[in-house]
């Protein structure tokens, strides 16, 4: 299939005035690239998706311009956006996990059909996204019957110890012609540090008329464990994360009469993410400690583990085995009790932070749209969603051997009881949250001439159902007299605000001639905080309050919505017929950002969030496409597609205790992207075989300035002992080293009576470039912190200059090692074989 010129199209209004009851209005035919909102937009075509060196949405998102990408913490910024901003549909279905604003669900990459990423104003959207990353799944097959595409993909043959195996199904068709159902069903099992599996499910049906649904099922399921350089010893004890997220929906459209349409739509999220122990994970029991918890070597590099200890002899010391039962009692009167059993002589040092959330939503709209003439049409959409929230977290679960006695105290709980089962509590203090979101958007869209307008504007009401301090200065005396003064009392609490708010947009296009294109849009906002950062156990703020010791940072639910105002203007030309070219501005305005605050008080000050920070994102972005239009006449088809981008983050929004609130951090100002595709276009055949069917080859190039860094005096940063260390210049005065990349993939497909065999290469990081994506503050340099350097390094050297443990190393030996962590640094070189077989 040949390409169209992307830019024109890129640059290209979506709105379209067409009459409302026909079949391709409720089910559109869609061109080979989407109607879309902006130039802004950047899309990616199915058929080419196969094509490139990317599998999955998460590698497609990161050739966007505009797009800053933290590896260090797995998060996307998209102009200067914090990554809660980003949004994930999927079908037109938010895939958003609102407790922490992460994007958690996969999609089977044989299902994936268009792809693109833009500031989020589709004429469908549940919310009002500043940035959104939207994909619509490949339609099923209208041949009679089924469809399978079976893939697997490995990159074991280099035998380097880079894992990544995947093995998916894709199966889809339709029961017969006109009125049908169709269904397009696929699972995909992913190997690559841990266990993942994604699946999505859809069936549909269609009269050919006037009425369309889909039922449809999306799902993850990970199984991960970390391998920090801190537990290199104790990998048992390395940390382990798994997570479950599902989501079933259906949308259904309905055809009213030739200029009105109804869009209806029900769907239910749900997310549960634990984190615990490598060893125990969720047997809470198991952590406990009665002999305290075991802290790190006497480096105070890397967590202790088992049977460490060597003799004079420098022979290793194995402890003994044996375990003790404790009678637990779990009730303060001890009426209630229970027999565990604690491993005395694990030496491991456990990861002491369990921590467990669970967050589901059910909620709908519906649409009406109107076509009133060839001019103009209009708009109406409705939606509600409520959610039900709870979160643990035990910060010292060694502990809980202790029961009521002191086994939960340290825990910030609500809508779990203190052994950590869900319970459904309503008690304001810890019982589960149940928040609402309502909205109501109003649209038109008129065309005259050559100018085409769009507006919007979007009422969003959102009821935190929450509790605050009724004086954050004195919130266990707010009012004297009322209440106990050493206590938390309900007296002391007052029902958070709920938040109304209207969020306008406006944009406009102008096709100044056939070959010019002029964009301009300006639009306002607003974003609820994600739930992590509204709500807390009341039970354990008192207890915080009255003992002080580690810092915890408090939830505030009187958080206000952040406000986004993002200005925008392009223009677009064609060239050639085979060449496009667009530069588009932005300009954007951040508030009400969260940020940490100390606040004082009588009892001792703590930290908690206040919506008090702010930046400005601003930048240019530039693209060009070079596709021939004749390629049918070429036996070989080029494309070259480059984007670049240079923007600015600037404002009070510097990290302090929360880094995901720090967007001056990700003020990276130059990205390039260039992507190469060549195909053939005549096929070559031999009776009823085609030994080269199709054959395709890409590179994609990847080129960013450093993201900044905060420099310091050489100091023991990689020690878990909390040193402290001297800055050495202003925030974030300093950057990375630059990241660059290329990727290759060279395919071909076979093909036989219906039956097609694609075989492919794919090399991640063709040259092999050590590409930092972290370092040290003191040196700038990944692997190297010059603290053995200092006076302070040259001593723990020579206190250190023999093996200490069964480790065989010495002090210094040690330190390199910790150092130089594979984590600082990119993916290396990986060669990966795949092939998918069709019929």
């Amino acid at each position: 299939m040949r390409w169209r010129p992307i830019i024109l199209v890129v640059l290209v209004s979506p709105l379209l005035v067409v009459p409302v009851g026909s079949s391709e209005t409720i089910e559109p035919k869609q061109s080979e690239f989407w109607p879309l909102p902006s130039p802004s937009v950047f899309a990616i075509p199915y058929w080419t998706f196969e094509d490139l060196p990317i599998r999955g949405w998460r590698e497609a998102l990161e050739l966007s311009p505009g797009l800053v990408v933290d590896r260090r913490m797995g998060e996307y910024h998209l102009r200067g956006g914090i990554s809660s901003d980003l949004d994930l549909t999927i079908n037109g279905i938010s895939m958003r996990d609102e407790f922490t604003g992460r994007l958690h669900m996969e999609v089977p990459d044989p299902t994936i059909g268009r792809f693109q990423v833009g500031s989020g104003r589709q004429w469908r959207s549940l919310d009002s996204n500043p940035s959104t990353v939207a994909i619509e799944t490949r339609k099923a097959s209208y041949r009679d019957g089924t469809n399978v595409e079976i893939e697997g993909v490995t990159a074991e043959l280099q035998n380097d110890g880079q894992e990544y195996d995947v093995l998916s199904a894709h199966l889809h068709g339709t029961t017969g012609r006109g009125p049908s159902v169709h269904y397009n069903v696929a699972a995909e099992r992913q190997w690559r540090g841990g266990d993942h599996w994604s699946w999505q499910g859809i069936m549909g049906y269609d009269d050919a008329s006037r009425f369309v649904t889909k039922f449809g099922i999306n799902g993850v399921d990970r199984d991960d464990r970390w391998q920090p350089m801190a537990y290199y010893f104790n990998a048992e004890h390395a940390p382990r994360t798994t997570l479950s997220d599902l989501a079933i929906w259906n949308q259904s459209d309905y055809a009213i009469d030739p200029q009105t349409s109804i869009h209806l739509q029900l769907d239910w999220h749900r997310t549960e993410r634990k984190t615990g122990d490598g060893l125990h994970f969720d047997n809470l029991w198991g952590y406990g400690r009665p002999d305290g918890q075991t802290r790190f070597d006497r480096s105070t590099l890397f967590w202790l583990w088992d049977d460490y200890q060597i003799d004079e002899n420098g022979e290793q010391i194995v402890t003994p085995s044996y375990d003790t039962v404790l009678s637990v009692p779990i009730s303060d009167d001890g009426s209630v009790r229970r027999d565990i059993a604690f491993v005395m002589n694990d030496e491991g040092h456990v990861w002491n932070d369990y921590q467990t959330y669970q967050w589901s939503a059910i909620g709908g709209e519906v649409q009406l749209h109107r076509t009133l003439n060839a001019k103009f049409a209009s708009g109406l959409l409705l939606s509600y969603r409520r959610h039900t929230v709870r979160s643990y977290q035990h910060f010292f679960p060694v502990n809980i051997y202790r029961g009521s006695q002191g086994g939960f105290t340290d825990i910030n709980a609500y809508g779990y009881d203190n052994p950590g089962n869900p319970a459904d509590s309503d008690d304001p203090f810890t019982g589960v949250k149940h928040p609402s979101d309502a909205a109501a958007e109003l649209r038109a869209a008129y065309e005259r001439g050559q100018v085409r307008v769009i507006g919007r504007a979007r009422l969003n009401h959102w009821d935190y159902d929450a509790y605050v301090f009724r004086n954050m200065n004195d919130p266990l005396n707010p009012e004297p007299g009322i209440g106990s003064p050493q206590r938390l009392d309900f007296e002391d609490l007052k029902e958070a605000e709920s938040y109304t708010r209207i969020s306008p947009m406006l944009s406009a296009v102008l096709e100044a001639s056939q070959h010019t294109t002029l964009y301009v849009s300006a639009s306002q906002t607003y974003r609820r905080p994600d739930f992590r950062d509204l709500y807390m156990s009341f039970t354990f703020a008192e207890y915080k309050l009255g003992v002080g010791g580690y810092e915890v940072q408090f939830a505030n639910a009187e958080l206000e919505p952040r406000v986004i105002k993002e200005y925008e203007a392009g223009l677009s030309q064609q060239l050639h017929r085979s060449i496009g070219v667009a530069v588009t501005g932005f300009y954007k305005d951040m508030f009400h950002l969260a940020g940490d605050e100390r606040i004082p008080t009588m009892m001792g000050p703590y930290l908690t969030l206040k919506s008090n920070r702010s930046a400005i994102a601003r930048g240019v972005e530039f693209r060009g496409l070079f596709e021939p239009t004749e390629a049918s006449n070429w036996p070989i088809s080029l494309s070259l597609l480059a984007t670049h981008s240079i923007q600015q983050v600037r404002g009070n929004t510097f990290p302090s205790h929360r880094f995901r609130y720090g967007p001056l951090s990700y003020d990276l100002r130059h990205r390039f992207v260039g992507i190469l595709n060549l195909r053939n276009t005549r096929t070559p055949s031999s009776g009823r075989i085609s030994p080269f069917h199709r054959w395709a080859a890409s590179l994609v190039f990847t080129a960013e300035s450093g993201l900044p860094y905060t420099p310091y005096r050489p100091y023991n940063e990689v020690s878990l002992g909390d040193p402290l260390g001297v800055p050495s210049g202003p925030v974030n005065s300093e950057s990375m080293p630059a990241y660059y990349r290329l990727g290759l993939k060279l395919g071909t497909d076979f093909r036989w009576q219906n039956r097609t065999l694609n075989l492919y290469l794919w090399v991640l990081n063709l040259f092999d470039r050590d590409n930092a994506i972290d370092v040290y503050s003191g040196t700038g340099e990944p692997d190297n912190t010059d603290w053995l350097e200092t006076p302070e390094g040259r001593e723990f050297a020579q206190d250190l200059n023999h093996p200490t443990d069964n480790s065989g190393l010495t002090g210094e030996e040690k330190f390199r090692l910790r150092e130089n962590d594979p984590a600082n640094f990119g993916i290396s070189r990986q060669i990966r074989f795949g092939a998918r077989l069709m019929f």
